[in-house]
């Protein structure tokens, strides 16, 4: 499948890259490459199903993703949300 990031949830993913040191960047730009995989592989057994049977959410990582799979060849990835926050941060 293609995956298809919408604009928002990359914008997202942005503002939390930018707070990690070098490390930590390099951590989440792996962890991206492997959600991207899943996701182009088979990704109506990621996470749980909404009430829209098209819309799926999977918490990977320090982050929900809601994924739309609309029929065809493309998953949509339309929300990302943070749902841990460094220690460092109030």
């Amino acid at each position: 499948m293609i995956v298809i990031w919408q604009p928002m949830a990359p914008d997202r993913l942005a503002e939390y890259y930018v707070r990690l040191n070098l490390v930590e960047q390099r951590s989440l730009e792996g962890l991206i490459r492997r959600i991207d995989e899943r996701l182009a592989d088979n990704p109506w057994y990621l996470g749980e199903s909404r009430s829209n049977s098209n819309r799926r959410v999977w918490f990977v990582g320090p982050f929900a993703l809601t994924i739309d799979l609309p029929s065809g060849n493309c998953v949509y990835v339309i929300a990302l949300r943070t749902l841990r926050h460094r220690a460092d941060e109030p």
